[in-house]
């Protein structure tokens, strides 16, 4: 009985010892199999860590090319900004010299106007003046044409009355009369003649001043429009320039805020580890 029952614990035994084998050949296989794909995931791992540090190189290389020209730009744009500041600072020290220029020119123009009043006050006072002294010089001619024919008719009317008292009944006493009154007019009409005509050199004279005066007056009159006008000019000319220079600015200034807008802003850079164990991580979760 205890051999029957010996080999009966012998055959559980065994069909345990079976079950145990086949159990671990069944590890045993699945434990290879895991392994091998565990050695291949392993040498993909290897080629895919190849492949992203090629990549990865890659990358760098295309990354740094791309900073350095981003950085190369920053430069260009850097120094094209730094020498439209100095433009500007040029434009801007130009600006406030010609708004001087602008100024001075301004009170030139106001002392040129200024006196170009005056000169056309001095002109109207001479242009009376001018017209006093016609009339003066009218009321000498008519004076000196009254006066020859008063004197004309005075000699005619003496003329007329010697012929008509004969020499005969003219008496001592009359003639003697007669003489004193006679050489008193003929005195009273040449010294008015004589007041007159110095009368009339003064006024000749003071014509001949008036003329040089009036040409005179004329000359810097004209040489003052001259001034005013290139003035005008000139203003005119430096406003342009001025306002040119002004629009040049504002272009510049749009330009480069226009430029500084397109520029790339720079992106993080990703370490290659933190990428590579993150692919790893997700490769093996996934198996």
């Amino acid at each position: 009985m205890e051999r029957i029952k010996l080999q009966s614990n012998i055959s559980i035994l065994q069909a345990e010892l079976i079950e145990y084998k086949t159990k671990v050949e069944i590890s045993s296989y699945d434990f290879i199999n895991k392994e091998s794909a565990l050695i291949n995931l392993i040498e993909n791992s290897k080629d895919l860590k190849n492949s992203l540090d090629s990549q990865l190189n890659e990358l760098r290389e295309s990354h740094k090319k791309q900073i350095e020209q981003y950085h190369e730009r920053i430069s260009l744009l850097e120094k094209s900004i730094y020498e439209k500041e100095l433009t500007i600072s040029e434009h801007s020290a130009n600006v406030s010299r010609l708004e001087k220029e602008k100024l001075n020119l301004d009170k030139e123009i106001d002392r040129l106007n200024q006196a170009l009043m005056k000169i056309s006050k001095d002109e109207t006072i001479k242009q009376q003046a001018e017209e006093k002294l016609v009339n003066l010089k009218e009321a000498v001619d008519k004076e000196l044409k009254l006066l020859t024919d008063l004197r004309s008719q005075f000699f005619e009317g003496i003329r007329y009355e010697g012929k008509k008292i004969p020499a005969r009944i003219i008496s001592c006493m009359e003639a003697n009369e007669f003489q004193p009154s006679f050489d008193s007019n003929l005195g009273d009409l040449l010294d008015k003649q004589e007041q007159l005509m110095k009368t009339n050199v003064k006024l000749s004279q003071e014509v001949s001043r008036l003329q040089e005066h009036y040409k005179n007056s004329q000359s810097r009159i004209k040489q003052l429009e001259n001034i005013l006008y290139e003035s005008k000019i000139k203003t005119e000319q430096e406003n342009l320039q001025l306002k040119n220079e002004l629009d040049s600015l504002l272009k510049s200034q749009q330009k480069n805020l226009e430029l500084k807008k397109k520029i790339p802003q720079i992106a993080k850079t990703v370490k290659p580890s933190d990428k590579f164990k993150h692919e790893k991580q997700s490769t093996l979760l996934s198996n």
